[in-house]
């Protein structure tokens, strides 16, 4: 597909390069009441969804060189442990239950629970942190829609266009 940009150049020349479209999973959250004979349903959709991430933050880290830099493993790891807490692995399911609202709209209620948290300590590090919390909700969302949550790597060999 190609498309074309049009704007106010800011230097001389052309540029042709492939683009990266990053997209937030945070716009358009499906928010849907279920049935409840859904339920079960919509809680194994969830645990699927937070499976696949967990795997492939695992599998991520599995794939570091010793070249990659501390930070991208402690990264992955703080990632694997905010989806791993209860607040995001297991209240989305009980609000499902109690609520019959669908996985998504529990997952980013349970995300907003874990941002309010965040802002109120008092460390600016850990403040911080909330960035963290949504790319991993990010990261369920997409899983949830069946979209890929990996960044897709550069062909083999294609040195003209090395991203």
């Amino acid at each position: 597909m190609t498309l074309a940009l049009h704007g106010i150049a800011v230097s001389r020349g052309i540029a042709l390069s492939r683009a990266l479209v990053w997209d937030s999973a945070l716009k358009d959250v499906p928010r849907n009441r279920i049935d409840k004979k859904s339920v079960r349903f919509e809680k194994k959709r969830f645990d699927n969804a937070v499976n696949r991430v967990t795997s492939e933050l695992c599998e991520l880290r599995a794939n570091l060189t010793t070249e990659s830099p501390a930070e991208f493993d402690a990264l992955l790891n703080l990632h694997r442990l905010i989806l791993e807490d209860p607040i995001l692995s297991e209240e989305p399911k009980a609000l499902i239950q109690s609520k019959l609202i669908n996985a998504e709209w529990a997952l980013l209620a349970q995300m907003e629970v874990l941002l309010e948290q965040f802002s109120s300590i008092e460390d600016e590090y850990f403040r911080e942190r909330n960035a963290d919390v949504r790319q991993v909700v990010e990261r369920v969302l997409k899983s949830l829609r069946g979209h890929a949550t990996s960044l897709p790597l550069p062909p083999e060999g294609d040195s003209e266009d090395p991203w």
